[in-house]
């Protein structure tokens, strides 16, 4: 997907990113390379920009950000990321954009099943527990027949809350706070662990170890409290898995000859540390700016001076996964045919590799 020579690409993010959208296309002539001079007109034309922005209000952003926002999870490869990625391909071919889609695969987490029971039998229905992300690699999962504990109050799991409360062997129910507060429960011994919701996102942070501990952490929405002092079944599989994502490219064409393009670029996908609750209000914001600059900009698509490529990108979250994959189908000005004859390379050598897995396990 080259479509000129030379590409300026504008990444869009944040609650500001629409102002820094419009700016961008005003301040065109400021992305050109230096030794390179360009008449104003050769770059805008005849773009009304008082119109272009009168367009763009508060009701229509509010619009569409909800609608990107709609799926409880939009983590790359799910189906709220997938959702979101055919909604804007829609969009685009609606605005008359000539669409691209460029799919590539992501290894996430997918729960398959995540349950809270009595431990006689039957599920505890007014309690939902969601898996928090694995710890490096080792994902929530318990053992085929669940883990059957009692229930404990730690506080927020700190050595000072944990005083005369005996968790080894027990399910923990913590309060959130910012910060590793509840590893000292772990440490003790519980053989899970319970979060009570909070709405600070700050609270979230530091609930993953950077090590492969077998550690099962799960987020508990709804009247938790009612769990401690009775005995209860866990039962949850996480699995890694390669899902499909994608990137979704929708190019307006100058009326003339471009020689360069113009690349904005927003982020569909959303992360969280907890996989299955990861609606991404901010991530939102760039997915947003980036379709309302679309629908305003078609209108006067015969005023641009040059091609306006919007890329509607997903992976962000799991190492820039999307962009990385834009940039190796763009690669550098003359240099397209050794970056696929490197990527051909590496998937060879990794075709290779796991041939020889597959017969060292076969053998074995």
């Amino acid at each position: 997907m080259v479509w000129a020579r030379r590409i300026v690409i504008g990444g869009l993010s944040g609650a500001v990113s629409l102002v820094v959208g419009a700016m961008v296309l005003v301040g065109l002539m400021d992305l050109i390379e230096p030794q390179t001079q360009h008449a104003w007109s050769d770059l805008a034309r005849e773009i009304d920009f008082e119109r272009l922005f009168s367009q763009i209000t508060v009701e229509s952003v509010g619009r569409r950000h909800g609608q990107i926002v709609r799926p409880s999870s939009r983590l790359a490869g799910s189906e709220g990321d997938r959702q979101v990625s055919a909604a804007v391909e829609e969009q685009m071919r609606r605005l008359g954009l000539r669409t691209l889609v460029q799919r590539f695969p992501v290894t996430v987490p997918v729960t398959k099943w995540c349950d809270l029971e009595h431990e006689e039998g039957g599920k505890i229905a007014d309690v939902q527990l969601l898996p928090f992300w694995p710890n490096l690699v080792r994902t929530c999962t318990t053992g085929p027949d669940g883990i059957v504990a009692e229930v404990v109050d730690a506080g927020t799991g700190s050595l000072e809350d944990l005083a005369g409360i005996d968790v080894k062997g027990k399910i923990v129910l913590v309060t959130m706070t910012r910060g590793p507060t509840w590893l000292p429960a772990a440490k003790l011994g519980a053989s899970a662990i319970l979060f009570r919701e909070s709405d600070d996102p700050a609270h979230y942070a530091q609930k993953v170890l950077r090590f492969p501990a077998h550690m099962p952490r799960f987020l508990a929405r709804g009247d938790a409290d009612r769990l401690v002092g009775r005995r209860v079944r866990i039962r949850a599989r996480v699995d890694w898995e390669s899902r499909e994502s994608r990137n979704v490219f929708g190019v307006i064409e100058a009326p003339g000859s471009s020689a360069s393009a113009l690349v904005l670029l927003g982020h569909m996908d959303a992360w969280s540390v907890v996989p299955d609750l990861a609606p991404g209000y901010y991530e939102a914001c760039s997915a947003t700016a980036l379709m309302e600059i679309a629908r305003v900009l078609a209108d006067q698509r015969d005023g641009l001076g040059r091609t306006v490529i919007f890329a509607a990108l997903s992976g962000r979250c799991l190492a820039s996964e999307g962009s990385r994959r834009l940039l190796d189908t763009l690669g550098g000005e003359g240099r397209q045919a050794g970056n696929i004859a490197f990527l051909e390379r590496l998937s060879n050598q990794a075709e290779q590799r796991w041939q020889a897995i597959g017969g060292a396990v076969a053998a074995f």
